[in-house]
């Protein structure tokens, strides 16, 4: 009797090594645009993947990756918490986190997209974290001085060799300046950019193979949602673009005293070393300290909400990773801002369907609520509006409800995008990550004020942005962009309609109907006819042959022979007609 891996494994036996086993989607062959990455290299990290997917018994996604086909070596020994009675996301998890840096920051980034994932497997990848070791200081000075092309001693007047906090990609340190101004430093680790390259150009190849061979790949174009977690991922490993994105916030809100920005110091900055101002503030984890201090929490509260509003409907980007360790509580009173690694933009038509929503949800418009629902994820025709907007009202009464049956904006989301699921709907990236942001800092913003409500912090800043939508700078920018083709389309009206007119009036003005759905009608209608002509046909040659033997006294050899042929003819016609009309009605049958 065979067994199966798992028993072998439970047992302490060998697992024998796969050599050969059918795909459903084959190895993906080198594209040009991807970038070169050392064959061996990547077969030894296929092979280790493998490994650790075995290892965790997630062998349902062995086969659909095609991983197994690089599994030529001995399976090494199963970890102690792998366990095959876990549930698949627990040891999804627990693989990503085995399998570093790359796999956890997209698990990360993969549970922001609830609209394409269980609950279940959100609520495992949330538990993700990249904390780790910190590199030995010697490496982290090499590093430095490698990327500023000067000793560590003559860039910085001090360096505490103790890290701050250590992460999969960087760690940070905190330094002093020539000029004694005092700062921190955000150090990439030596060879974590060679080692995601390889995993990122794996994930990348993996997407698009499954794109090719996999419905429910196509469906959810994994590919297109896979290459923009991987644009996100590749840009966390480039330094320069975060001091970018503290500058554009610092702009933003320069002419604000409510706010608090690292300033850069682009001169001691590379894409591997980003050297920023210390904020000298209390972070947003260490509520004792805050009470200590006199903090008033409620008013720090408003000023972040706010100030996120700005972000997200004014400036078009916003601060995607608001949890409580990246907040500060500044000695004047402002509320602060670090870790600009992961920052998302909105487009303008996306930043107003969010407002709508926001609207709608908070005046308790469900009707409004289900317009924007539909508009935003672009759903078909055949989507229930009806039903669809029963569920909304449901989830806007559950979210103003007070006491036990009140959910927040986070559990909002979650049943909204239940429904996206639900409904065979789509959100778009950016407002997925929008919505999951907002979340998140609804958790926070309760968290450092537990009498907090988003509903009534939100309702004062809707009224105020909502005629800035409509101003004048928001009309001039919209008639700027879209005057010209209004002016070209009312230019070329006359002549459109003057054309229209005389192809209608000459009688060539012609409406095609594309019909959709016919191939069965037309194939029985073919088949109804072909039977018709053949029954005319044998009916004309049986009245034929008895009008001729009517007339004649004598019967020939030949009029015998006709007459044989004719009965042949009808036999045949009749037995042909009923064994159609069997496979006929084994056809329906089936379909």
């Amino acid at each position: 009797m065979a067994m199966h891996p798992n028993d072998l494994v439970d047992r302490g036996l060998p697992v024998p090594v796969l050599r050969r086993h059918t795909c459903a989607v084959p190895m993906p062959q080198p594209d040009a645009d991807v970038p070169f990455i050392d064959g061996n290299r990547r077969a030894a990290r296929y092979q280790e993947i493998v490994g650790i997917l075995w290892d965790e018994r997630l062998y349902e996604l062995l086969t659909p990756s095609g991983f197994d086909r690089v599994l030529i070596g001995p399976t090494p020994a199963a970890q102690p918490g792998a366990s095959a009675s876990d549930p698949i996301e627990a040891r999804v998890r627990r693989a990503l986190e085995r399998l570093g840096p790359a796999f956890i920051k997209a698990g990360q980034l993969l549970a922001t997209r609830r609209d394409l994932i269980s609950p279940a497997l959100v609520t495992e990848l949330e538990k993700l974290q990249d904390a780790v070791p910190p590199v030995p200081f010697s490496a982290i000075a090499e590093r430095i001085e490698a990327e500023l092309g000067v000793p560590l001693a003559t860039a910085y007047a001090s360096f505490d060799e103790l890290s701050l906090a250590a992460a999969s990609i960087g760690q940070v340190h905190r330094a002093v300046l020539p000029d004694g101004r005092r700062v921190v430093v955000k150090v990439q680790r030596p060879g974590v950019t060679e080692q995601m390259a390889v995993d990122l150009d794996i994930m990348e190849r993996q997407s698009r193979s499954a794109g090719k061979h996999l419905a429910f790949a196509r469906d959810l174009d994994v590919p297109g949602v896979a290459g923009r977690f991987l644009d996100a991922l590749r840009s966390e490993l480039d330094y320069l673009r975060e001091a970018r994105s503290m500058e554009l916030f610092r702009a933003a809100f320069e002419d604000k005293d409510q706010v608090a920005i690292p300033w850069v110091d682009w001169e001691r900055t590379t894409s591997r070393v980003l050297t920023m101002e210390e904020l000298e503030g209390i972070p947003g984890t260490r509520l004792d300290q805050m009470d200590a201090a006199g903090v008033d929490r409620a008013a720090l509260v408003q000023l972040g909400v706010a100030a996120y509003f700005k972000q997200i409907f004014i400036v078009g980007s916003f601060h995607a990773d608001p949890h409580q360790g990246n907040l500060f509580a500044m000695p004047d009173g402002r509320v602060g801002f670090v870790d600009f690694g992961r920052v998302s933009t909105i487009s303008e038509r996306d930043r107003e369907r969010a407002m709508d929503l926001v609207s709608a949800l908070v005046d308790a418009d469900e009707m409004r609520a289900t317009e924007v629902l539909i508009e935003t994820t672009r759903a078909g025709p055949d989507v229930d509006r009806a039903a669809l907007q029963i569920e909304v009202a449901d989830l806007i009464e559950a979210y103003l409800a007070t006491g036990a049956r009140s959910i927040g904006l986070d559990g909002v989301f979650e049943r909204m995008f239940g429904m996206i699921r639900t409904y065979g709907m789509r959100m778009p990236d950016e407002l997925a990550m929008l919505f999951i942001t907002m979340g998140t800092l609804e958790g926070v913003a309760s968290t450092l004020d537990p009498s907090f409500s988003f509903a009534t912090a939100a309702r004062p800043l809707v009224e105020k942005l909502l005629p800035q939508r409509w101003g004048q700078e928001r009309l001039e920018r919209a008639f700027r962009r879209s005057g010209p083709r209004y002016f070209r389309l009312v230019e070329d009206m006359p002549f459109l309609l003057d054309a229209t007119l005389r192809r209608a009036s000459s009688g060539e003005f012609r409406i095609a109907v594309r019909p959709v759905d016919t191939e069965d009608l037309t194939k029985q209608l073919e088949s109804i006819a072909s039977r018709l002509a053949y029954a005319l046909i044998l009916s004309a040659l049986i009245l034929g042959t008895a009008l001729l033997l009517s007339s004649t006294d004598r019967l020939s050899e030949e009029v015998l022979l006709l007459f044989d042929v004719v009965a042949l003819l009808a036999i045949g016609t009749v037995v042909w007609l009923l064994f159609s009309s069997f496979r006929r009605g084994k056809g329906g049958r089936r379909r």
